[in-house]
Formats: structure tokens, C-alpha cells, sequence
């Protein structure tokens, strides 16, 4: 809305203010403040702004409530505007049918003797401050006095409409959903357009004659004109969710349905009509006839308790005077509201014109704050004991889930906990698809990833972390589970395209692990049919994680027959993790310092080995060795790629490992680096039966 400063100084005590200074006071109290321009009209210097308010304040869509507010934050006067108090017919003979209960409130005045003579020169200067076009002095009024209360008015030639209808003895007005296919003439861009309406449109009609689409526009056929005599004046507040239900279907919007669609206040509708009576008597526009009124029983306004403690809560520590009763209570007293004091609790009653932002004791406290000035309150942070957050439970499951996205590049699901068939049935489930409790994540997972895939989606590598219920202890327990190992990778340009390796998911893995401060151990799986594991992971490409003695999870490539029920790709693992177990080790780790190692200023140096390798080996007891016999020489260890070929000895496969070798104290010679490489394939050799195919040749 573009404001003048000069009209806003004739409203609220701001002469000796700056415009800048109170600029500023609007912008802490939480309004925008746009496009400040400087006008020169009637050789006279004016500012103009645009205020930007929230939707939930509609009171701040004119220049009374801008003027109040502006009032309540520099605790200046508000001056009221000065009405003559005319003596209005309210006719007792009119009635007005409303039987979908769409008005709040419905006012309809008949002025005759209309004179459209020129607008006075303060109200067009205002108008044309605020980018209101200039049309006649009714239109011009009309507009002024929406500016200032924000109330809407509709218009029409009253001499027209009983021409229309034939100049019945009786009017009937009513305001009700339209007819289906029923055509509406709307002015539109000096164009006359036929709006079809539907019965999600609401007309007022007088003896069934639209005169205007509810709460959005008049009909076009009833625009006043230089010869009109007589008008009709409609000041009305509808249901805005029925209005902007219509605007909607009809895909228009004007100022009259924007305003409408925030809301208007009854008891500023009176006035707001008051006010344009007045100036239709004073500048002589015209002489009024009568008035019928039709409004709803007198709106109770709504009452919020509000905890004096609860406040302090909230808002924090500050200086006792902000916070104290007596100034709370004057700050709601400003603003318009009822305030007693019961006790630790205030009951505020709440003026209509704040009834939509103020509706609990949060929208109180924030009030307070933002009239205090946001800036009145320490925006600093209390000091926590670090330890104490990282061993929280809550801060432990966030580093879960932030490493199962980041380390393994997984997207969080949520499935539902009831499942059609598990143990533990319900006495009363919803429907069979949801009778039992689940006993196991996984199966939903592979459940989502199956769905996704029947729906033509990419395969998804997905987590989830959710309850389940152990039918042997009935006792609920939190698991991770997920897939992965779909996505092809390729590491550079020489090598082609290929899925996750074993290893590659183990190394993986690895580094989650790690993260956590957790040394697990890697065992061949447990050949029991009657784990369920055993059933859905291959029997040679899975593994039980162990720490400690205890069973904490299971990783492995999932089984052929289980890819084959459920759609799935082969080359896909999975995995299912026991969350509770983890936190209690992840405490106990916790509990030995970081240790940190200084970094090393001398270079490194790369050298791969290639070996063939018995099947049945581990790959760490080979890491492990290597790392013992490279004093203290090797920097890092680095799994190439592995090769199985027939061409190979059987139970044998080939493995290529990449090792970086750095000293802290010097820059190691290639000859020493030769020497340490080959004392460690001979020792490989000898206590593994690891063939390479150097040492072959060197010994023939």
C-alpha cells in the first residue's frame, strides 16, 4: 500500500518525527518498507512509502490502522477524525435475505439528487499520492474512504436497475449462491466481458437481478454516468473463505476481493460508513435517503490466558521494567485489548480488528517482544556443556542420519510399523494390511525400493531408522536398515563402468564405523537357516558385524531368490544395524579422547602390488601385516581392484593394492622403499602362501 506522509502526519502526532526515524522504529517492529520516493503535488513536497505487512494483519491495509499502529510503537497521540452526526433513515421495510448465512455484515444506501460535480483538491492530491486513478467525485470518495478505514464499496445506478427490472412495488434483496451457466457482464480493460458463474459464485440480486458478485465486482450494466441521479451504495463484509472460493473458480481478483479475502472488521465497517455519509453530506454530492442494515449477532471478542512465567520463558532474560506487569499491561491496553490480572495470569480480550494474529498466548508474547523492540532482548545464547550434547541420544541419531547421507550417499524413508503378517498380531487392527507389528525394517525397505521401481523410477538407495518389536522378549527395539551399491561407478577415464564391489561396500562401511569411533569386526556369516538374515542375504557376500562379542548388525549382497521376488536388481546390498546397542558402544568410546597425529611435511610416495591372494584369506589380517612390517613407513593402504579368472589356481583371486609411503622425519629414497616393499611380499609370501609374480621369477 503507497502511503503519503503528509496524510499520515494529519492522523497520528508525528510533526516533530523524521520520516527515516519512524521508517526504522516500523521496520524493528517487523514491516517492510518499499520504494520511498519524494512528490512534489500542488507545489508542495510530499514522501510516499509502501508499508508491507503480513497477510495475517489486514488492519494494516489502511491509513487509520497504519496511523494506530505508528501510534502504539512511538506512544503518540492518534487523532480521531472529525464526523458530523447525521440524522440516517434506516428503513424497517427492507429486509435482506441471507439464508447461507454469507454476510457478516450488509449495509445498503440510496442516494438521490446526485450531483457529480469536481472532487476537492485534498482528497484527488491524496488519491494521486497514492496511485489512485482520478474518476469522478462518488468513484474518488469512495476510494478515499477505503483508503482510510480499508472498507470496500460497491456502486450502481439505482434509476438503471428498476429500468432493468421493470420498476417493481416491491424489492426484494438476497444474497445467495448463483445458478449454474448464469451470465454476468463484468467491465474489464474498457471491454464488456460475460462471466459464466456456477454455484461456487455468490450474487447479490435484487428481485433475483444480480447487482454484484459478492465481495469481487458490480455488474457492468449498472455503472454510473454523468446523468445518474440516484445510487446504491453497497457496504458489506462476507465470509472471505466463500469469497475467495469464488475469486478462485472465476480466476479474478480485484482490490475489493483481496480485501474482502483478509478480512474486514464489523465495527469499523459502521464507522468507515459513517465517515462516507458524512462526506457525501458535507461536499454536497448528494442527499441521503435511507439505509437498511442486516449484521449478525454482535461478535464476542475472543479471550486469551496468558502465563506470566510462560512469558518469561519465552522471551528470555531482559531488563525486569520491560517484563513487568505494569508494563505488559499497558502494551495490551494500547493496542486496543482488555487486559485483567488473575493471579500469574493475564485475561486478554482481544480487539475485533487483531482477532486474526492474536488467537493464542503465543501470538501474545510475540507482541509484546515486537512492540518492545526485538532489540531489547538478549539474542545470545545460553552456554551448554559441550559433553553433555554429544552423548545426547537425540544428537547421537542425528549424526546417524547425517552419515547415512553423507558417507553413504543414501536418501531417509519412513515406512509404516504395521505390517499385514509378523508374531506379534493386534486384537483390533485397522484392516488386515496392517494387523501385526513388524518385527524387521528391511522388508519394508525392499518393499519401497520394489514400488518405486513397478512405478518406473530409478532404483533407490535408501535408509530408513524406525522402531520394531522383538516377538521372543516383546520388548521394542530402534534398527537402521537400507540399500545400496546400485549406481555404477567409474574411478577414471581408463576403466569402464561397474557396480560396488564387496570390498568396496566393506571399505564403505569401514568409514561410517569409524566416524562413530567404532574398531568392528568382520565375520563369515553365521550358516543358520533359522536367522532371518540367512534367508535374505547371499550366503558368500555378507557378513556379521561384531563388537565387543555382540552381534550389532548384518551387511550383505542380498540373495538371489529375495532380488527375484521382489523385482530387484542382483548386484544391490543391504543391511540392518541395532541403533540401541550402537549408542551404548558410541558412549563408551566417547569416553577415550581423539588422539590427534601430527602431519607429516615430507612428501609421499605411491606403489601399488599386485598378488594372488588364497580366496579364504581376509584381506585385514593382509592389511594388518603390512602396516607391522613397513616400520612405520606406510601412510596409508588402498584396495585397487580384485580379479577372478579361471586362469588363476583354483580357491585363489588376485588383488591389487595401492600403498603410500611417508616419513614425519625425512623424504624417504626409493631404495628404501624397495627394501620395505620387498621384505613384505617375502613375509606375505612365507606366512600366507600369497604368490607374486616377481618373486616367482627372482627364485627360478
Amino acid at each position: 500500500m503507497q502511503i503519503s506522509w503528509n496524510w499520515l502526519k494529519t492522523l497520528v502526532d508525528i510533526e516533530d518525527y523524521l520520516p527515516q526515524y519512524v521508517f526504522n522504529k516500523l521496520i524493528l517492529a517487523g514491516f517492510e518498507i518499499e520504494n520511498i520516493e519524494k512528490y512534489i503535488i500542488a507545489d508542495k513536497e510530499d514522501i510516499t512509502f509502501n508499508l508491507v505487512a503480513t497477510v495475517n494483519r489486514p488492519d494494516m491495509f489502511n491509513m487509520i490502522g497504519i496511523a494506530r499502529e505508528i501510534g502504539i510503537i512511538l506512544n503518540r497521540k492518534v487523532y480521531n477524525l472529525a464526523t458530523n452526526n447525521l440524522d440516517i433513515n434506516f428503513s424497517q421495510n427492507i429486509t435482506l435475505i441471507d439464508d447461507e448465512n454469507i454476510a457478516n455484515c450488509y449495509i445498503g444506501t440510496f442516494i438521490e439528487n446526485l450531483s457529480l460535480i469536481s472532487t476537492p483538491t485534498w482528497i484527488t492530491n491524496r488519491l494521486i499520492v497514492s496511485n489512485i486513478p482520478i474518476y469522478n467525485n462518488i468513484y474518488d470518495i469512495l476510494n478515499y474512504v477505503t483508503l482510510e478505514y480499508g472498507q470496500t464499496f460497491l456502486v450502481i445506478d439505482f434509476d438503471i436497475l428498476l429500468e432493468t427490472i421493470h420498476y417493481p412495488n416491491q424489492l426484494k434483496y438476497q444474497i445467495k449462491p448463483s445458478n449454474n451457466n448464469e451470465i454476468f457482464t463484468h467491465f474489464n480493460h474498457e471491454n464488456s466481458n460475460l462471466l459464466p458463474l456456477s454455484n461456487q459464485n455468490v450474487v447479490v440480486t435484487v428481485n433475483d437481478y444480480p447487482i454484484s458478485i459478492a465481495g469481487i465486482i458490480n455488474n457492468n450494466l449498472l455503472n454510473i454516468s454523468s446523468s445518474t441521479k440516484r445510487i446504491y451504495i453497497e457496504t458489506s463484509i462476507f465470509n472471505p473463505k466463500i469469497i475467495a472460493q469464488s475469486s478462485k473458480s472465476l480466476k479474478i481478483e480485484t482490490d475489493i476481493s483481496i480485501r474482502q479475502i483478509r478480512g474486514l472488521n464489523i465495527t469499523q465497517l459502521e464507522t468507515a460508513h459513517q465517515r462516507l455519509l458524512d462526506l457525501i453530506h458535507t461536499l454536497k454530492i448528494g442527499t441521503i435517503a435511507s439505509c437498511f442494515i442486516s449484521k449478525k449477532e454482535k461478535i464476542i471478542e475472543p479471550i486469551v490466558t496468558l502465563d506470566y512465567n510462560f512469558i518469561h520463558k519465552i522471551l528470555g532474560p531482559t531488563s525486569e521494567s520491560i517484563l513487568s506487569y505494569s508494563n505488559i499491561t499497558d502494551l495490551l491496553i494500547k493496542i486496543g485489548c482488555k487486559v485483567q490480572v488473575e493471579s500469574n495470569n493475564f485475561l486478554i480480550s482481544i480487539p475485533s480488528y487483531r482477532a486474526n494474529d492474536l488467537t493464542t498466548d503465543i501470538d501474545i508474547i510475540e507482541e509484546i517482544a515486537r512492540l518492545n523492540g526485538v532489540n531489547q532482548f538478549i539474542d545470545i545464547l545460553p552456554k551448554l556443556n559441550a559433553s553433555s550434547i554429544s552423548l545426547n541420544r537425540e544428537f547421537f541419531m542425528r549424526k546417524i542420519q547425517g552419515y547415512c547421507k553423507t558417507i553413504l550417499g543414501l536418501t531417509e524413508i519412513i515406512t509404516f510399523s504395521l505390517v499385514k503378517s509378523d508374531p506379534i498380531k493386534l486384537k483390533n487392527p485397522i484392516n488386515t494390511e496392517c494387523s501385526s507389528l513388524r518385527s524387521s525394517i528391511l522388508l519394508g525397505v525392499l518393499k519401497t525400493c520394489q514400488h518405486n521401481i513397478t512405478q518406473d523410477n530409478h532404483m533407490l538407495e535408501c535408509f530408513e531408522i524406525g522402531n520394531v518389536f522383538n516377538p521372543h522378549t516383546y520388548n521394542q527395539e530402534l534398527l537402521l536398515a537400507g540399500v545400496l551399491g546400485n549406481k555404477y561407478q567409474r574411478y577414471d577415464w581408463h576403466n569402464v563402468k561397474s557396480y560396488l564391489t564387496w570390498y568396496e561396500i566393506k571399505g564403505t562401511f569401514s568409514s561410517f564405523f569409524q566416524h562413530l569411533h567404532l574398531n568392528i569386526k568382520w565375520i563369515d556369516f553365521s550358516i543358520n537357516k533359522n536367522n532371518a538374515y540367512y534367508l535374505l542375504m547371499h550366503p558368500k557376500r555378507s557378513a556379521q558385524l561384531i563388537y565387543e562379542g555382540q552381534t550389532i548388525g548384518y551387511i550383505g549382497k542380498i540373495h538371489p531368490k529375495i532380488s527375484r521376488f521382489y523385482s530387484l536388481p542382483k548386484e544391490i546390498y543391504i543391511f540392518e544395524l541395532k541403533l540401541d546397542l550402537l549408542y551404548k558402544y558410541y558412549l563408551e568410546a566417547k569416553n577415550y579422547p581423539d588422539t590427534f597425529i601430527e602431519y607429516s611435511n615430507y612428501p609421499s610416495i605411491a606403489k601399488d602390488i599386485t598378488m594372488i591372494v588364497p580366496i579364504q584369506l581376509k584381506f585385514e589380517n593382509i592389511v594388518d601385516t603390512i602396516y607391522e612390517k613397513s616400520s612405520n613407513s606406510i601412510d596409508k593402504i588402498e584396495l585397487m581392484n580384485e580379479y577372478i579368472s579361471s586362469e588363476l589356481p583354483e580357491q585363489y583371486h588376485s588383488i591389487s593394492i595401492r600403498l603410500y609411503y611417508r616419513s614425519n622425519n625425512k623424504t624417504l629414497q626409493i631404495s628404501e622403499i624397495e627394501s620395505i616393499q620387498s621384505n613384505i611380499k617375502l613375509y606375505l609370501r612365507d606366512t600366507y602362501n600369497i604368490i607374486f609374480k616377481e618373486l616367482i621369477s627372482i627364485d627360478n
